[in-house]
C-alpha cells in the first residue's frame, strides 16, 4: 500500500508500476463534477498518513517485518 500526500491522481499510476497493491492520496470533493473546495482526505497533512492507514486497514494490525517506509520528517523552526 502506498500512501501519499500528493494528489489521489498522480499516485494512483504508482501500484501497477511498482507492484504495490493499492494507492492513497489527496481527495478533493467534487459535486456536479466541479470541485467544491473542500479536501476529503488529507494524508499530507500531520497525522494524516496515520488516519488513512488506519482506514485503508480498517484498524487490522500491520506485519511490520513486512512493511517500510520512505519519507521526509518535518522540522519546525
Amino acid at each position: 500500500m502506498l500512501i501519499s500526500g500528493s494528489p489521489y491522481e498522480i499516485v494512483r499510476r504508482a501500484p501497477a508500476e511498482l507492484g504495490i497493491g493499492e494507492a492513497h492520496g489527496m481527495r478533493a470533493e467534487f459535486r456536479r463534477g466541479r470541485c467544491a473546495g473542500a479536501l476529503t482526505t488529507t494524508p499530507a497533512l500531520p497525522g494524516g498518513k496515520r488516519a488513512a492507514l488506519r482506514t485503508a486497514t480498517k484498524g487490522s494490525p500491520l506485519d511490520r517485518r513486512s512493511s517500510f517506509t520512505i519519507g521526509r520528517a518535518r522540522v519546525n523552526a
